[in-house]
């Protein structure tokens, strides 16, 4: 909170200024008074209004030629003093809504007078484009990229978001090799800056680094990078001096070799329960059967127990991911004893199977596209609710008097119907067609009261609902499939174009150094 200023009036003609900037709205208000209770409190609460009444007779430009003044006379405060009335600015501008142009502009014109550079890292495209790759190969540490930006957000500030998406646009059509050349010339610019700046910069790229406790190959590549065109000295090894527990599992659990090794084992498990269906089999062997039982149970509990040592220091990551929480479910109640039920156990034995799916390609494709479907195909089944019912509803208005076990109320018209939508059909069909006297009523007669033959009536009904509901409905289901399919497709084959070039990815660190070293010598001809 601000507790000394000189020129108080000066800060609220900023935040009016603000106010007029900001889009009008009742949450905008709200979240105004909120920020100025908190940073600025009851003291200077007068000022308010005084900025007000000399803001109010003045046209637009002369509010924002004064406010441009009033920054520069802030300018004067002393530095703690201007660390808060910029933290105000920020928070008035980057909190619940789009930023546009003019508040850009605003905040770019506080910045110049006002921040402290000391505190925090100056964003740049540039710096932005090494972090956006930098966060594939540390893809591996987070939860997600939004977990990567609070770091860039802790280092660099709230309008790193502008930095990011300019960064974005400009990565958005190159292949990755062509990326990290790119970020090799922007650090090679970036050398000039001072060495604390620098150091920030170090900083903050340890601390994404450091996240899982281990330092990939992929990583280790795009660091030297930095480390070398920057001409700075890592300091990355200060953070791996002790091989601690959280390292060693972090290890084993992004180890390849471990991983196929408890994929064996879900399989063996799997043929195990199907072996158990043989009553000989667990007749003569049925110690040896409990035995290998509890080896299972104890691999798998031994592996949720490594993953989670892996996530100690931030258990949410753990929890928040869904693999996590299936397997630990899976290990609490393979230790539960189920009595009589025994098919439980081995129906949440078989259900680790579904793990194999993230690993075989093909069938991990099938399975993201139909959970991609999942909404979409929701809102579709919707609609057939909607013709269901409407034709339920037609159909008991026209049908219910010849057709009463099928038509005589609208629960029972639209269980037909559903019915229709598989197999059977015909038999309603012919019922409406000739009459229930004629035709489908044999040991019903008593229920045959007012026959009626239909048959015009009762194609158009039946073969326009069977179009509209196998035709155009199915299809639409099998589309948003398809369409989901060729979306996970593209999306898997990116992630394995990737990993690819980060296989290869010392070539590419060769030519970065090549074309730095040349660079060298060009200056050196100049």
């Amino acid at each position: 909170m601000i507790k000394i200023i000189k020129k108080p009036i000066e800060l609220f003609i900023l935040i009016n200024t603000l106010n007029l900037i900001i889009p009008p709205s009742k949450e905008n208000n709200i979240r105004l008074k909120k920020i100025i209770r908190k940073h600025i409190g009851p003291a200077f609460i007068d000022q308010q209004e005084l900025a007000k009444k000399i803001l109010e007779p003045l046209k637009n430009e002369k509010i924002i030629a004064l406010a441009t003044e009033s920054i520069k006379i802030l300018e004067k405060e002393n530095k703690d003093t201007k660390n808060e009335i910029f933290l105000i600015i920020e928070k008035i501008i980057f909190s619940g809504h789009e930023i546009f142009k003019a508040e850009r502009m605003f905040y770019d014109l506080a910045k110049m007078h006002l921040f402290d550079k000391s505190l925090r890292i100056s964003p740049s495209i540039e710096l932005l484009e090494y972090l956006h790759v930098l966060s594939y190969a540390s893809k591996s540490a987070f939860e997600s990229l939004k977990d990567i930006i609070k770091i860039w957000k802790k280092h660099m500030g709230p309008d790193v978001f502008y930095y990011y998406n300019e960064a974005q646009k400009n990565l958005l059509n190159l292949s990755l090799e062509e990326r990290l050349l790119k970020i090799g010339n922007n650090l090679q610019n970036m050398s000039s800056l001072c060495s604390e700046e620098k150091d920030k910069i170090l900083l903050m790229v340890d601390e994404i680094l450091c996240a899982d406790n281990i330092i990939t190959k992929q990583e280790s590549v795009i660091y030297k990078i930095l480390v070398d065109n920057l001409e700075v000295v890592s300091t990355i090894d200060e953070h791996f001096e002790k091989k601690n527990i959280k390292r060693f599992c972090t290890e084993i659990v992004l180890n390849q070799n471990f991983q196929n090794f408890i994929n064996i084992f879900i399989i063996f498990s799997s043929v195990i329960v199907g072996i158990e269906t043989n009553k000989k089999f667990i007749f003569e062997f049925g110690l040896s059967f409990q035995i290998i039982n509890l080896v299972i149970q104890y691999i798998f509990a031994t592996e949720i127990i490594i993953r989670f040592l892996a996530r100690w220091d931030n258990p949410k990551v753990f929890f928040f991911d869904g693999w996590n929480i299936f397997d630990l479910t899976l290990v609490v109640f393979s230790f539960l004893q189920f009595g009589t039920f025994t098919y439980v156990l081995r129906l949440l034995r078989l259900a680790r199977l579904a793990r194999i799916l993230r690993d075989v390609h093909q069938l991990r494709i099938i399975c993201l596209s139909l959970v991609r479907s999942i909404k979409p195909t929701g809102f579709v089944c919707l609609l057939l609710f909607l013709l269901i019912y409407v034709y339920g509803i037609i159909g008991h208005t026209i049908f219910s008097a010849n057709d009463p076990i099928n038509f005589g109320s609208l629960a029972v018209s639209m269980s037909s119907l559903l019915q229709t939508s598989f197999e059977g059909w015909s038999d309603i069909l012919f019922i409406q067609m000739y009459g229930c006297k004629d035709y489908g009523y044999t040991g019903y007669g008593h229920l045959c009261n007012e026959p009626v033959s239909q048959p015009i009536e009762s194609l158009i009904f039946f073969l326009s609902f069977i179009v509209i509901n196998g035709l155009v409905i199915m299809n639409l289901i099998i589309g948003i499939i398809l369409s989901n399919m060729e979306i996970v497709k593209a999306k898997i084959s990116e992630e394995d174009d990737i990993e690819d070039t980060m296989l290869n990815i010392e070539k590419v660190f060769s030519k970065i150094r090549s074309k730095k070293f040349e660079k060298m010598f060009q200056d050196n001809e100049k």
